[in-house]
């Protein structure tokens, strides 16, 4: 719940949804990697890029799907 307020306090502060790492990875790619069906969903209604993939070729969709995530996976 704490970094789930600590998202939305970010993201309302100007913090870009999209920003990526060395990896290539935006913040949508590392709440899916987690597991995180909250962040997630914040990211997407915030306007996170769904199709960005990363260094891997990999958007955060596949991820979810090779973890079998279901409730990312329907979001």
């Amino acid at each position: 719940q704490g970094s789930l307020i600590a998202c939305e306090f970010l993201l309302q502060n100007g913090a870009d949804v999209n920003q990526r790492d060395i990896r290539g990875r935006a913040p949508l790619h590392h709440a899916t990697y987690l597991g995180h069906t909250g962040q997630v969903c914040l990211f997407l209604k915030r306007g996170a890029n769904q199709h960005a993939v990363d260094e891997d070729g990999q958007d955060p969709l596949s991820i979810a799907v090779q973890a079998a995530n279901a409730d990312i996976v329907t979001l």
